[in-house]
């Protein structure tokens, strides 16, 4: 165990989260601020056990959708979630990420692959009503954001610029969607089936949101994420797997990565290492 861990989650907390789907721990996964996640064993084989020492908070609504979208072929099976939601059980996805893949020296293959995630995810829409909170509550950290005082002036002026483009889509959007939310290489595994996607958000809104934040991604190789020719290569190819305008979908990556540098500085803003990616999608974004 690591001391240095801040949890509520006891052992015995544990062991009822193991018994409640009678599951045997292998070893532990991950940890996060809000979960431990376990690869288990149980009656059907091998499964990642999520606990929530606190509850789910946001995630219950992407733990809703990927139930919601079993169908599709390209989400991890989330048969249910356990009384009181202190936990999911879900399918182990044996393969590497497709972050993984790009990593490798593939990352053509790593975004096509996602593409073809997108483009089933967003043919097998869930019909039943889901109660998922909209893009709007996503960008308000965005639209509350502060600057130090040491905070370079071009960075200062291009998150005041993407804000107010955040704004715009907003306002704009039409024929709002179920969204991952959070779709990009790392949430994607290439199992011996074909690429599987997990760790959803669960958010309602423009369809051509969904892969902007994979335009951030994969991580590890930013050089190639600022290339304006490689840039323009995926968003096209993003695009089309949505259906979507390419200019949006731009303009929607450069409001994502200004919401990443948001994020990311915890209070006033001084420096960020995505502020050559946001001045880059920014250019772009200006022009149809």
């Amino acid at each position: 165990m690591d001391d240095s861990f801040d949890t509520t989650l006891s052992d015995q907390g544990r062991r009822i989260a193991f018994a409640s789907w009678g599951a045997r721990p292998v070893r532990r996964i991950a940890r996060t601020p809000s979960a431990e996640i376990w690869l288990v064993t149980t009656g059907s084989g091998q499964s990642v056990l999520k606990i929530w020492p606190k509850g789910p908070g946001n995630e219950l609504a992407g733990t809703r959708l990927m139930r919601a979208w079993a169908g599709s072929g390209v989400m991890v099976d989330v048969p249910e979630i356990a009384p009181q939601n202190t936990s999911i059980c879900m399918t182990y996805l044996d393969g590497p990420s497709l972050g993984d893949i790009a990593r490798a020296g593939n990352p053509g293959q790593a975004d096509n692959l996602l593409a073809k995630v997108a483009w089933r995810l967003h043919r097998a829409r869930p019909t039943e009503w889901l109660d998922l909170p909209g893009l709007d509550s996503l960008f308000a950290p965005l639209f509350q954001r502060r600057f130090a005082p040491s905070c370079p002036p071009a960075l200062r002026a291009h998150l005041d610029e993407a804000a107010a483009l955040a704004a715009s889509l907003l306002a704009t959007s039409a024929a709002p969607a179920p969204l991952h939310g959070d779709l990009h290489h790392d949430n994607v595994i290439l199992t011996a089936a074909g690429p599987v996607a997990f760790d959803a958000k669960g958010l309602w809104g423009d369809p051509a949101y969904e892969l902007a934040n994979a335009l951030r991604h994969p991580r590890g190789l930013s050089e190639a994420k600022q290339d304006t020719a490689t840039l323009t290569s995926r968003i096209a190819l993003f695009a089309k797997a949505l259906t979507v305008d390419p200019h949006r979908l731009t303009q929607w990556a450069a409001a994502k990565c200004a919401l990443s540098i948001v994020w990311r500085a915890k209070g006033p803003i001084w420096q960020d290492t995505e502020a050559d990616l946001l001045a880059s999608l920014l250019l772009m974004s200006r022009t149809p």
